[in-house]
């Protein structure tokens, strides 16, 4: 599975977006639409390591990797 869709999945686990609301929107700022905040960022990590059995955490990334579902993306592709 594409680290995006894994991205979508969790997103809508957490926020209840669904994936394919989302994927229409795949360009929106996440933060200041307020769909991720720093609660929701933590539990976001927490799933994406979970699922792809490697430890995420915020120190590895940046704010702005947070700012779409492509740049969360994104930088998960450049931890793994």
């Amino acid at each position: 599975m594409e680290t995006v869709d894994i991205v979508l999945e969790i997103i809508e686990k957490i926020t209840g977006i669904e994936k394919e609301e989302m994927k229409e929107n795949i360009d929106i700022n996440l933060l200041e639409s307020g769909i991720l905040d720093s609660l929701s960022i933590v539990s976001l990590l927490a799933e994406i390591s979970e699922r792809i059995g490697k430890r995420i955490t915020v120190k590895q990334m940046k704010i702005s990797d947070f700012a779409t579902v492509t740049s969360i993306a994104q930088a998960i592709d450049n931890i793994k």
